[in-house]
């Protein structure tokens, strides 16, 4: 990690530590001690001045669509679906003079990244979104708040790899003989796609050694392009 990031308590007050650490990416988490109340902010990262900063929006059938946000004034990342990933992913990437810095964190639910430039960099709050959720705490009462994740790399691509191999390292692997699959929906969404077509792309995920081919709701709708399977 470079020292170039500069990990912080937020409001709660909880001073992050490192829990796992993999090259130039780590896992930061804090505890917080009653008797507090207060928004769930899990901690602030200071960096230097962004020269961009994106993140993927995230919807049925469009996840992962690139998205830019302002680098000369403040913006807001979040999530309120109450699914993590439902709208945005809780993913954000910053380009800097020493490289991009990607940040993810681990909650399932509402999430908010803050960003506000800086006179000497840009300031990222890393939060649970505060409606509906917040630290409350009597005396004698401790919390561990989620975990966030930070990775530092030359490139995007670098970042983004180096986050991957620290969050493998947590991920159990799957086990033994668990089949995996292609499933038409995604590419198609139930348009342009036809018997020839789907058994083509099977035998296109056989040779690249996918077990299972899935016609996901390929009974809906026609098979012309402007088709609409929700109608």
């Amino acid at each position: 990690m470079s020292d170039d990031v500069d990990v912080r308590a937020a409001t709660t007050g909880a001073r992050p530590a490192v829990v796992r650490r993999l090259g130039s990416a780590a896992t930061w988490a804090s505890r917080v001690s009653g008797p507090v109340d207060v928004d769930p902010e899990l901690m602030v990262i200071g960096l230097p001045a962004a020269r961009g900063i994106s993140g993927f929006t995230s919807g049925w059938g469009l996840e992962y669509e690139p998205h830019r946000l302002p680098i000369d004034e403040p913006s807001v990342w979040e999530v309120t679906s109450g699914r993590s990933s439902q709208g945005a992913v809780p993913w954000l990437a910053v380009d800097t003079e020493i490289g991009t810095v990607v940040v993810t964190v681990h909650w399932s639910g509402n999430w908010r990244f803050v960003i506000i430039p800086q006179p000497d960099g840009l300031q990222v709050s890393v939060a649970l979104h505060p409606d509906g959720q917040r630290v409350v705490l009597g005396d004698g009462e401790s919390l561990r708040l989620p975990e966030v994740s930070i990775a530092v790399g030359a490139t995007r691509t670098q970042a983004a790899e180096s986050l991957v191999r620290l969050l493998a390292e947590q991920v159990p692997p799957s086990p033994a003989g668990l089949p995996t699959e292609w499933n038409h929906w995604w590419p198609y969404e139930d348009a342009e796609i036809d018997e020839d077509t789907f058994l083509a792309e099977a035998a296109v995920a056989a040779d690249l050694g996918l077990d299972v081919a899935v016609l996901d709701a390929g009974w809906f709708g026609r098979a012309d392009a402007g088709s609409d399977w929700v109608a």
